[in-house]
């Protein structure tokens, strides 16, 4: 006849002398935390889940956040415009003139990207991976003296002649490239893609557009690749170029996909809407620029 015990289940045989850890039988049942157990962190999690959504759709409110009571800066409208075009759209093509501050703000904008999304690799590139070190090193460290908070993000720098790169306490990884084909077969989540207006299709084709071919994975126990995040993002920000070539046709498609709603958005002025505001150089100093050169 057969035995009670054939029919009991291996976590009641076993009891505390199991050692498979390889048998879901031997799974707690329970979870591991009462409510009185649960940390002030466990019991608020869902409003930083709500709190870090709010910052990924407002960067610019996140800096209001993390602004210093005294010194820092105050964004511009148009400053906050790029900020949000850049976490919020697929592809983000940005004409300016010099001294707009356009490095500043892609800089910034990949930055509070790492900060946010957990395991990111974001790429400034530029046409010598010389020249990407010098502006990513120089654009953090003048950020970092506006908004001193954002140093506890970050865990380690590592400059040099011809490399950055700044590693945050969330795994996230902001470092630098080439507009070249030194730059194939590397792989990040993003690219920044600095004075675009000298960059030719074909090379960005072969070289720079297959380095975001993989998405950024989620962390916890799904580790899926979100369908609803911006993976595979690629802007374009330079100053003007020549009308005719490769990057002007690019900026022209990428119009047609933001009339049709497509994700991709193009932003731009002249010297006027930052010397409005107050960055760079005065109205009379560009005028006198104008007629000397």
């Amino acid at each position: 006849m057969a035995s009670y015990g054939k029919f009991q289940s291996d976590n009641k045989k076993y009891g505390l002398n199991n050692r498979d850890n390889y048998n879901p039988e031997f799974n707690p049942t329970i979870s591991a935390k009462s409510e009185k157990q649960k940390t002030t962190f466990d019991k608020n999690l869902h409003k930083w889940v709500n709190f870090v959504s709010w910052a990924r759709w407002n960067p610019d409110l996140l800096l209001d956040l993390l602004k210093p009571e005294k010194g820092g800066i105050n964004l511009h409208s148009d400053q906050r415009v790029f900020l949000r075009g850049i976490l919020r759209f697929v592809s983000v093509y940005g004409v300016f003139p010099r001294g707009w501050g356009k490095t500043w703000n892609e800089v910034m904008a990949s930055i509070l990207a790492c900060m946010l999304f957990p395991n990111m690799e974001i790429a400034l590139t530029a046409q010598t991976k010389q020249n990407s070190a010098e502006l990513l090193k120089s654009k953090f460290d003048e950020i970092c003296k506006q908004y001193p908070l954002i140093k506890n993000e970050v865990i380690q720098t590592k400059f040099s002649k011809d490399d950055a790169e700044i590693l945050f306490a969330n795994g996230s990884k902001l470092d630098t490239l080439a507009n070249s084909q030194t730059s194939k077969g590397q792989r990040r989540r993003r690219i920044q893609i600095e004075e675009s207006a000298l960059l030719d299709n074909i090379l960005f084709e072969d070289a720079l557009e297959p380095i975001v071919e993989i998405g950024r994975s989620t962390v916890g126990g799904l580790g899926i690749i979100n369908p609803e995040e911006l993976n595979q993002q690629i802007n374009f920000f330079t100053t003007s170029g020549f009308r005719g070539s490769d990057e002007y046709i690019r900026s022209l498609n990428m119009l047609r996909n933001m009339r049709d709603l497509k994700g991709e958005i193009i932003l731009g002025s002249n010297w006027m809407l930052g010397c409005w505001n107050g960055r760079g150089s005065t109205k009379e100093q560009i005028l006198k620029k104008k007629k000397r050169m």
